[in-house]
């Protein structure tokens, strides 16, 4: 059907009536292809906020010239530096800051993806800008050498990271000749230097690249809002018909990489010795399977395989290597197609150090599991085959919305670039690549087998102990040490000659937790309640309950919150804390790893005052999980002696000593709120500081003298002597019969268990979850350094503003701020606690965008750059961050300080009142989006999160919304002095995360004068001694409001909490 209206036309391939949806998707859908061949999936949500809209070009690094590595992932940097309609660099984003937006894209191998999402009523003027990317992009000139730099910058964030360095030198170790082999992100070398050194101009070639690869015809749109399926077919038809055409041919720019082998017999029956950045030793086993594309999009056959081998139940190889011998820690397997004819089939196997003394028993034992599945018949893999289909229905029939509209529409237009749903089968978009739309076929089953052979895969050998000048060979990208040698023909032989071990078998089938009963226990509602009852509360533990009355869906949550004030308090609790929790997961692995298939769901986190329990799920089996749960934990505590064994428990400690050696590896700005979370709160410890109870500073070999397993032993026998439980229920549960339940369980598992030694304590109620946080003082700059194992340096700066409690006091009860209900007493003349919330909560949006484009768009100081309110348990604040691999963090310090001083400081004191409106309605609509939740879980995690943190301010957010009439633009400027501009009035705390480099890097010119600001901090116990602590969170309410319902005269339930 063709349709022209108001000159935009589009021809409408599939009506959405004819969708296969969720029961609980009450979106509606069409897909129309535009005159340029351009195809649109559009979809109408009448309950978003928020539109989306995403294109994906199927064209990605594999395409790369050559001679310029990194070329397609350069245009995707470049493309949105100006268009000709809209010449201003940043004008798309500002666009999108400006009406609660925000947007990112990613090059992929064969695909580059572009997203946003902005506030819905400005869809248009997003698409507009949006748009013109495609149509006429002016790749900035001026912005070339900056995104070159970015690129770079980009590059080396991901330099130190074990999984990019992995994934670059498999390309490296396989047939050179293959496209897919190439360096796909580029850097200074391949984009500058190499380019110079024979007279190619980078941007000279990205225009003409561009216009013989971006094309209307391999795109594909999505995009996602409250407008009509019409209104948002002729946004597309207006916006995108003037997309070019240029008929690239994707069989032909495809055909190098499908008639060439990816693996050839050279580089097949290979050991690969490999150094990684952290302390690791794992196996990597990579077969290669010539399987054809299409019989792999229709019947997936690889899912099969992965999903046995990848199972962790009992009779699995992970069972066996893990529980049974203690050989392994964890094991991954997975199916990839590289491109068309070229698939690997690879299993990790994550070791212990007694695994890795058993290599040969490993890789025998992994042979010997192929084996296994090779005598598999075709009813096995068809009991599989049922058991898949069922689960993903299940899946299907009951999925929720995504809250992130932005990535529902870039996975969709992702999905939309296959090549085998033919314009009949459109309509499938939502559902087709679940398992239950694949056919059984058991021959195609076998041909993967078949290429499972000991002649046919590469093994990689990675171990942080070998010794750099044992390895022979360095990767020019990423520095990696490996070397390359023929595996030994005794070993392949011998793998010839396995058998099968008998302990290995089918995981049980059919699956114990497949749910049965769907029954939806309550209606919906026109006017949900917004927040949940507390229906019980005494000298033990408190419950609070809401019925799911949003989302009609048979799941539900429950959060536990375990207070343990006999189990924490010092380094040395919170190690056998967290040996307990492992050796847990340790025992209900099995079940748990059953259940998560199902898409139930058990989690347990340690925390500084206890832990946090969440289990999660279809409620048809999820109290049946719980009960487990509370039945192996009680018997962990007090009897079991399979899992609370020397053995089991030295595994876990030493596996504990390399999580907390590794944690100075991960990405330096992923480490740095580590360290500023120390500084502030009470109860929390680094990793370096847990590992002097483990390790010996001086030998780094293992100490046993405060953690072994006679100590954890009587650490449990006082574990539970004191403890106060925490608890919220929401969803499809019938509330007469599940609280009843729900307690009797904590009771007979729990509290009143004849094996624990529990025993009740009056004050027990008055616990709190959350630890308090030190209050910084007026004028005074603290800084903190520390020296980072990575190349990379990361600035946080942080400015406090206050306690959260009165600021959430003071705009519940604007007139009546009072002392005695514990808000803080202001001054008349002094900025109230509400208005500071309000404004910071402004300039969120307002102060994003700048901070970004000047430090990383223009000053090019490194390639992440956040700026953000910081809520750190009980105190609010704001932090800027900057990881940079080119500048000191002292210089880092001094362009901050000079970007607030001068260019932060106009925009804000100059701020227009056309710029004043666009940042109140971009803060109304961020806060009128969040009071719509878009699935169960986000609803769930929303009032857990304020029940744990003791304040219950379930509508905080709507407060802010009620009370944002009232906040001027002087408010604004005044909030913006006090807590940032001014140093007499700011509180602020620095901290440095020096890297590798930062000597090279501190040189006259990047040694700014007057910096680093502030007193040095060298002792961070002698330094939190030295402040007050805010209040603990306690309820913004008197207890008893919590219990019931209240409508106030307009009919809007609990407006004011």
């Amino acid at each position: 059907m063709s349709t022209a209206t108001n000159t935009f036309s589009y021809k409408v391939i599939a009506e959405d009536k004819e969708f296969v949806k969720s029961d609980l998707d009450d979106r509606q859908y069409r897909v129309i292809r535009l005159p340029n061949n351009l195809e649109a999936l559009l979809i109408h949500d009448s309950t978003s906020e928020k539109a989306a809209a995403a294109i994906d070009v199927n064209v990605g690094s594999v395409h790369d010239p050559k001679n310029l590595p990194g070329l397609a992932h350069f245009c995707e940097h470049l493309l949105f530096m100006g268009t000709s309609k809209f010449p201003k660099e940043n004008e798309y984003q500002e666009y999108l800051a400006e009406h609660s937006g925000r947007s990112n894209a990613f090059t992929a191998s064969n695909s580059t993806n572009y997203y946003f999402e902005v506030d819905w009523k400005h869809l248009n003027g997003a698409l507009d800008r949006f748009s013109q990317f495609f149509i006429n992009p002016l790749f900035s000139k001026d912005g070339q050498e900056r995104e070159i730099n970015a690129i770079n910058s980009e590059h080396d964030k991901n330099v130190e990271n074990d999984i990019w360095r992995m994934h670059q030198l498999g390309k490296l170790v396989a047939n050179p000749e293959h496209p897919h082999t190439n360096f796909s992100t580029g850097n200074l070398e391949t984009l500058r230097v190499q380019p110079g050194k024979i007279g190619i101009n980078p941007r000279d070639e990205l225009l003409n690249w561009y216009k013989t690869h971006y094309s209307s015809n391999i795109m594909k749109l999505c995009i996602i809002s409250q407008h009509s399926l019409d209104d948002l077919s002729n946004f597309a038809a207006e916006y995108f018909s003037e997309i070019e055409d240029r008929k690239v041919n994707l069989d032909q720019l495809n055909k190098e990489s499908k008639d060439m082998s990816y693996l050839t017999s050279s580089q097949l029956s290979k050991l690969i010795k490999v150094k990684p950045v952290k302390n690791v030793k794992s196996l990597r086993f990579t077969f290669f399977v010539p399987l054809d594309e299409e019989k792999s999009f229709h019947l997936k056959p690889g899912a099969y395989i992965s999903h046995l081998v990848g199972h962790e139940s009992k009779g699995s190889l992970l069972y066996y290597f893990k529980i049974t011998k203690n050989w392994a820690t964890g094991l991954s397997s997975s199916f990839r197609m590289v491109c068309d004819r070229n698939s690997l089939f690879e299993i990790e196997v994550d070791l212990t150090d007694e695994g890795y003394q058993n290599i040969n028993n490993i890789i025998a034992k992994v042979f010997e599991f192929i084996n296994h599945l090779k005598t598999l018949d075709e009813s096995d893999y068809y009991q599989v085959y049922q058991e898949l289909v069922d689960i993903t229905k299940i899946q299907f029939k009951f999925k929720e919305k995504s809250g992130q509209v932005m990535n529902t529409v870039s996975g969709y237009t992702h999905t939309m670039q296959s090549k085998f749903l033919k314009d009949n089968e459109k309509h499938k978009y939502l559902s087709y690549f679940y398992f239950f739309n694949k056919e059984y076929n058991f021959a195609s089953i076998k041909e993967i087998l078949g290429h499972l052979r000991p002649d046919n895969f590469l093994l990689y050998n990675i171990n942080h102990s070998f010794v750099e000048s044992d390895l022979s060979a360095t990767d020019p990208w990423y520095g990696t040490k490996y070397s390359t040698e023929i595996i030994d023909d005794q070993l392949i032989k011998s793998l010839w000659e396995v058998g099968s071990e008998e302990a290995f078998h089918l995981p049980p089938l059919p699956n114990p937790f497949i749910p049965e009963d769907f029954k939806i226990q309550n209606e919906k509602s026109q006017k949900p309640k917004s927040r949940p009852l507390l229906v019980s509360k005494d000298s033990k533990m408190e419950i609070w309950f809401k019925k799911d009355d949003r989302f009609y869906t048979p799941k539900g949550s429950i959060a536990i919150f375990l207070q343990l004030p006999n189990a924490v308090g010092t380094p040395i609790n919170v190690i056998m804390m967290t040996i307990f929790k492992e050796l847990l997961n340790l025992k209900l692995n099995d079940i748990s790893y059953q259940a998560s298939l199902v898409g139930l769901r058990v989690e347990m986190y340690s925390t500084s005052k206890g832990y946090e329990i969440f289990i999660s799920g279809y409620t048809d089996k999820l109290l049946v999980l719980l009960k487990q749960f509370f039945v192996d934990f009680i018997d962990l505590l007090t009897s079991d002696t399979d899992f609370n064994n020397a053995d089991k428990f030295n595994l876990i400690k030493n596996q504990l000593i390399k999580r907390y050696k590794n944690f100075k590896h991960i990405n330096p700005y992923s480490q740095i709120d580590s360290h500023y979370q120390i500084l502030v709160h009470e109860d929390v410890y680094h990793s370096d500081i847990k590992l002097e109870y483990l390790v010996d500073r001086k030998t780094g070999e293992v100490i046993h003298d405060y953690v072994n397993f006679e100590t954890f032993n009587n650490y449990l026998k006082t574990f539970l002597k004191h403890a106060y439980v925490t608890s919220l229920i929401l969803g499809n549960f019938n509330e007469k019969l599940v609280i009843p339940s729900f307690i009797n369980t904590i009771k007979e598992y729990f509290l009143e268990n004849e094996k624990v030694n529990f025993r009740n304590v009056s004050a027990a109620q008055n616990l709190s979850n959350v630890s308090r946080t030190i209050k910084l003082d007026e004028g005074l700059v603290n800084r903190y350094e520390i020296d980072a194992e990575n190349s990379n340096s990361c600035i946080f700066y942080y400015f406090q503003v206050g306690e959260v409690y009165p600021m959430l006091f003071d705009l519940q009860y604007p007139d009546s701020r009072s002392t005695a209900t514990g808000a803080l007493k202001q001054p008349s003349n002094d900025i109230s606690p509400g208005k500071a919330l309000l404004a910071f909560s402004a300039l969120k949006s307002f102060l994003r965008e700048p901070f970004f484009d000047q430090l990383r768009t223009k000053e090019q100081l490194g390639y992440i750059v956040f700026a953000s309110p910081q809520i750190s348990r009980t105190v609010y604040g704001f932090r800027v961050l900057v990881q940079s691999s080119v500048k000191s963090t002292y210089y880092l310090e001094s362009r901050i300080k000079h970007f607030i001083n001068n260019g932060l400081k106009d925009m804000v004191h100059n701020m227009s009142d056309e710029e004043f409106k666009k940042t109140i309605d971009s803060l109304r609509n961020s806060l009128e989006h969040s009071l719509k939740f878009k699935n169960l879980n986000e609803e769930f995690y929303a009032y857990s999160g304020k029940i744990y943190g003791g304040m219950y301010q379930f509508n905080a957010n709507k407060l802010k919304l009620d009370n944002l009439e009232n906040l001027t633009k002087q408010d604004i400027i005044d909030v913006f002095d006090k807590y940032i501009l001014n140093d007499s009035t700011s509180k602020r705390l620095i901290v440095h995360l020096k890297g590798k480099n930062e000597k090279k890097l501190v040189d006259g010119s990047d040694f700014p004068a007057n910096f680093p600001e502030g007193k040095l901090i060298t002792n961070v116990g002698e330094f939190k001694s030295g402040f007050s602590l805010s209040a603990s969170g306690r309820p913004l309410m008197d207890i008893e409001y919590y219990k019931s319902y209240r409508t106030n005269d307009d009919g809007d339930l609990d407006s004011k909490l």
